[in-house]
Order: C-alpha cells, then structure tokens, then sequence
C-alpha cells in the first residue's frame, strides 16, 4: 500500500514506526481515540495527520483539500478538513 504525500510541509510532525504500522495494518482492528485540546490546537489536523499515515486518506480528497484550503488563505487546515462533516464545520 502505497503512502500518500501531502504537497505542503505540514511541519514536523512525528513518524509513526514502521513496526508500529505494519502490526496495526496486519491486524485491522478497531480503534477509538479520544483527543482532547484548547480551540485552534490542532486537534483535527493532528488527526488527518494520522489518518494519512495510515493510508486512509485518498490522494484525490487530499489534493481536493489542499486547494480549497490554499484557496481561502488557510492552507495548514487541508489535512483538518478529514475530520469534518460537511463543508459548514470549516
């Protein structure tokens, strides 16, 4: 399974290990995470963030959000918008 790029540096952002990954993609279980943060601390781009290195992010939708998101002059939320709903949570 090939592993999407974004087109912008989101910054640094931590790796998940390859042994990590390869355990969870082999086992496909479900999991629930619960995040929690002040308003504007990332909480949903940390999410697309791992959403994307989990290879759940299609390329297209990805390429989609980046433009819109460029479009609007709020380039670094592209990866939050895959934890919204519809277009009116943006």
């Amino acid at each position: 399974q090939q592993q999407l790029q974004p087109q912008k540096d989101y910054g640094p952002m931590p790796k998940i290990s390859p042994v990590i990954l390869n355990q969870i993609q082999k086992q496909r279980s479900r999991l629930s995470m619960v995040v929690l943060g002040h308003v504007d601390a990332g909480k949903s781009t940390l999410m697309g963030q791992v959403l994307l290195q989990m290879g759940q992010v299609q390329k297209r939708m990805l390429a989609k959000f980046e433009k819109q998101s460029a479009e609007i002059g709020k380039a670094s939320f592209a990866l939050a918008w895959f934890m919204d709903e519809d277009e009116s949570e943006r």
